[in-house]
């Protein structure tokens, strides 16, 4: 029996990224196999965001390899826990750079996922300055947002046009830092008429993970545009 085996998975749609998902995931494969010249690689470029076939690939070959390593595609690159402001559309993305998402379209089983930076999404839309504990960030008005308290079980995603006076606290957590989520009570202290955004797409479920503060290890709030009812509760025992 050898030591380890490397599965490569590929969790996106290859025809909406121009050929820039295809490229990252060959260019994971190449280094992984650079990386780590003795052992088995096994990849496959169709999508598999929800990992069905890398698990049926490693219960096929359980019985070949002492250790099972899953990269997902981009996996080989990765910044780690650092603020990176989108201001403006870059030129240039290094291919290192992810965002944070919690991903609650499996409400049974919400999990973290660090999502390469390919897709931005801009749009118009006013603004909601909001302070959340003693940091200030601005947020598109019609967006929603984690709410709950330490006390309860249950976190729920809330319209930030219902957060005003209300008492709420937000849901704030870095995934990768651990330790005990915190909450901190929300004010919506300013909002204007119309701002252009830009924001990595995400896909149904995903709620996006946005720091507090800039430089590394920063505490994240999270966000969604849009969300379905089935969705908008989350187990708060799952999230940390």
């Amino acid at each position: 029996m050898k030591k380890l085996a490397i599965f490569v998975n590929q969790p996106y749609n290859l025809e909406d990224s121009n050929g820039i998902a295809l490229e990252l995931f060959n260019k994971t494969v190449q280094n992984t196999k650079t990386m780590y010249p003795d052992v088995d690689v096994y990849s496959n470029q169709e999508e598999d965001y929800r990992q069905k076939w890398v698990w049926q690939q490693i219960y096929d070959h359980k019985n070949e390899y002492e250790v099972a390593m899953v990269i997902s595609s981009g996996n080989c690159f990765l910044k780690e826990n650092e603020t990176y402001k989108l201001e403006k559309i870059p030129e240039f993305v290094d291919e290192k750079l992810r965002f944070a998402v919690l991903d609650n379209s499996d409400p049974s089983n919400p999990d973290y996922f660090w999502i390469p930076l390919i897709f931005l999404e801009s749009f118009n839309a006013p603004a909601a300055v909001l302070q959340i504990g003693q940091h200030r960030i601005s947020m598109p008005l019609d967006w929603k947002m984690v709410i709950g308290e330490a006390e309860q079980g249950e976190l729920h995603v809330m319209p930030i046009t219902s957060l005003n006076d209300r008492g709420f606290d937000a849901f704030l957590f870095n995934p990768m830092t651990g330790g005990m989520p915190e909450f901190a009570e929300i004010d919506i202290v300013d909002i204007y008429s119309e701002v252009k955004w830009y924001f990595p797409k995400t896909k149904s479920g995903q709620l996006l993970a946005v720091p507090l503060t800039n430089g590394p290890k920063p505490q994240c709030a999270y966000f969604v545009k849009d969300i379905s009812r089935q969705c908008e509760q989350l187990d708060y025992g799952q999230c940390f």
